[in-house]
């Protein structure tokens, strides 16, 4: 593989590698002390925050498929100007209830050397939560609050906007903590 010319290319490149699902490729474009952060919304699934290092982002990427069936991103615009790149795109995702949604995102990307040294990725993590906090399939009806038999479509509260559903009834019981 020839050698990006530019930060820009370096994400292309990125990006190409995590598609092929080639972690050692993606890798070698980031310093081994890169902080990769995600939006805080995320956290309970082990999903949000900030990972260190490569041995954080291996950890990270191994975490993806016991919450997501699928987790695509499609940059559609990559902008670079010297050691900082950004990527404005959509991400694709399908959480294993087979659930899915799209987002689009923002990636700030910070280079040092030719490697990256910080990745954050923001996006609107309500309609995420909308998919992996309510199961589509009734066969995960069991799971939804950890009593036998509860279906979080028939009741239950989103525990970060405080919204209760009841059947097809919505009502707020409390305010919105910041999603």
């Amino acid at each position: 593989m020839d050698e990006p010319a530019d930060n820009a290319d370096r994400v292309r490149a990125a990006y190409a590698a995590f598609r092929a699902r080639d972690v050692d490729s993606v890798l070698t474009h980031f310093s081994p002390q890169i902080a990769w952060t995600h939006p805080d919304g995320l956290d309970r699934y082990g999903l949000g925050g900030t990972e260190t290092g490569h041995d954080g982002v291996r950890a990270f990427i191994a975490r993806v498929p016991g919450v997501f069936a699928e987790l695509r991103p499609e940059p559609m615009e990559i902008i670079g100007v010297g050691d900082r790149v950004v990527a404005f795109g959509r991400h694709h995702m399908t959480a294993r209830s087979g659930r899915s949604c799209t987002v689009p995102f923002v990636h700030s990307w910070t280079f040092a050397d030719g490697l990256a040294v910080r990745f954050e990725d923001t996006f609107d993590t309500a309609p995420v939560l909308e998919i992996l906090d309510q199961p589509a399939d009734p066969a995960f009806a069991h799971v939804a609050d950890g009593r036998p038999g509860s279906d979080p479509r028939k009741s239950w509260t989103h525990p970060q906007s405080g919204v209760a559903r009841r059947g097809d009834e919505q009502s707020v019981v409390g305010g919105v903590d910041g999603v």
